[in-house]
Order: C-alpha cells, then sequence, then structure tokens
C-alpha cells in the first residue's frame, strides 16, 4: 500500500479522529502553533500523525500514532523525518515525552529507540498507572477517607484556590480547575478552618482517570486520607474497573504513590536526540 505524508490544516481537524491526544486537539482548536503532519494511504485517508511544537528551542513531540493496520511500512519514519525536517532551521534536538498507557505506546518507545533517541531520568516528576481495583487491596483503603468534592465547593472557593495555585507555583491541570476534562464529583479538597489544605484533581483523559494535579500544605496524613476519599468514591461512581493514572511531581507525591499503590507501573516516558 502506498503512502505519503501531508500538512493539516486547523480546518481538517476531523480529518483526523482519533489520531491525536486530546490535549493537541484542544491546543489547534485554541490556535496555539503546532505542526501535525498526517500519514495518508492509497485510499486518500488519513491513518497516522504526528503533532509538535518548538518549546525553548527544542521540538517536542506531543502526540504520534498510526493505525495498527498500516504500521510496519515505514510510516512512523515517513513522520519523523517529515516533521524534523520542517524544524532543522530553528532547533538542534528533538523531545518526546509521552506516558505509555497500553501496548502501543510500549511499541513508541521502542521505535523511538530504534529512531536514536535516547530515555532520559525524569526524576520525580513521573506518571503511574494503576487499576482503581489495586487500590482495594492496599492497607489504606481500609481507612476513612476525608475530602469535599469540587462539586460540593462554591465556585468562588475554587477561583481564588487557582489563582493561588497559578501565584504560588502550585501543581494545575493544563487546562486550569474548570477545564471541561475535570471531574468536579471526583476532584476534592481538604479545608481547615476555611482554608485549603491539601487537593488533589482528576480528569478524563483517552478513557483514563488522570490524578494530574496533587498538593498538600505540608500534612502527609491529610494527603493520604485525601487521596484514598478520591480513590474509593471513583471506585463507586465508575460501573467497570479504570485505569487511574497518577502523576508525581516532587518527592513527597513520589512516595505517595509507592505507599497507597505499590503494584503502580511506571509509565511516563520523556525521550530525546538531537535532530540530525
Amino acid at each position: 500500500m502506498g503512502m505519503e505524508i501531508a500538512c493539516m490544516a486547523g480546518e481538517h481537524l476531523s480529518s483526523c479522529r482519533g489520531l491525536l491526544v486530546p490535549d493537541i486537539v484542544e491546543a489547534i482548536r485554541e490556535g496555539e502553533p503546532c505542526c501535525v503532519l498526517l500519514l495518508v494511504d492509497a485510499a486518500g485517508s488519513a491513518v497516522g500523525a504526528i503533532a509538535g511544537m518548538l518549546e525553548d528551542e527544542v521540538l517536542c513531540i506531543r502526540s504520534f500514532y498510526i493505525e495498527e493496520t498500516a504500521r510496519g511500512q515505514g510510516g512512523g519514519r515517513m513522520l519523523l523525518d517529515g516533521l524534523m525536517d520542517g524544524f532543522q532551521e530553528v532547533c538542534s534536538g528533538v523531545r518526546a515525552c509521552f506516558s505509555a498507557v497500553n501496548e502501543d505506546m510500549e511499541g513508541l518507545a521502542g521505535f523511538l529507540g530504534h529512531m536514536g533517541f535516547r530515555e532520559l531520568d525524569g526524576g520525580y516528576d513521573q506518571m503511574y498507572l494503576a487499576q482503581l481495583s489495586d487500590f482495594e487491596q492496599t492497607p489504606i483503603a481500609k481507612r476513612q477517607g476525608y475530602g469535599v468534592p469540587f462539586s460540593k465547593v462554591s465556585g468562588r472557593i475554587l477561583e481564588v484556590l487557582e489563582d493561588n495555585a497559578r501565584r504560588k507555583g502550585w501543581p494545575i491541570p493544563r487546562k486550569g480547575f474548570f477545564s471541561p476534562y475535570v471531574d468536579m464529583s471526583l476532584s476534592a479538597l481538604c479545608l481547615d478552618e476555611g482554608e485549603v489544605t491539601a487537593y488533589a484533581i482528576v480528569e478524563r483523559l483517552s478513557g483514563y482517570l488522570s490524578v494530574s494535579a496533587v498538593w498538600s500544605a505540608g500534612d502527609d496524613l491529610a494527603l493520604i486520607l485525601l487521596l484514598s476519599a478520591v480513590l474509593s468514591r471513583a471506585r463507586k461512581k465508575e460501573r467497570e474497573d479504570s485505569g487511574v493514572v497518577i502523576h508525581t511531581i516532587n518527592m513527597a507525591s513520589y512516595k505517595l504513590v509507592e505507599y497507597m499503590l505499590p503494584m503502580a507501573k511506571k509509565v511516563a516516558h520523556t525521550m530525546e536526540r538531537e535532530l540530525y
């Protein structure tokens, strides 16, 4: 089957439905500068896509996917080479950051390694994948969790909290506390005399629950009980066992995941290579 690559214009976003991660789709809709190349088969149908953005003079691959029936025919190399060709005059390196939450993404890590990318140590900034049912097997699941769902908190409190988080550098979701991806019934916070002492934000991304932002004023026990409440509520709400991705950003949250979900699998990959 003959294949070729084509540059995608924003108005043709529907032509690559399912080939781009939700964050990139949202970025394109909002007009953020992003280069998207499509892999097109002989029938004119898009069967793959790669998306990249320039960040601090480094080409960052933000999405890369090829349908299973179109793999093994050189399409991945065509997309990668095409994207790098377009940026060779403005950057010297290329980086891919992604989460291998399924076999497709594990395959991407192998492909990029074959193409000269090397794995970088992400330190404490990691992502872990577990099943909600895994949580039920841990000792912490037997403790009574505590946390007020965002859905039961006034919008003003959340607005003030988000403003504080932005000013003080606390973790927030990419699109903020009021993103359409945020599940307000699962995201929760702890209050002490009207002051927020901890929060955990849950998003629904690509079929997974993602605990994408966790913060505490310093009370590890409060954070443990908050996450326990969030995971217990999610287990009751979901009709079927769901995968949950937890993003750790520092030693405290890293150790927290090790304690609460020791069976969780590290799925974050950061890979890098020189452009040419």
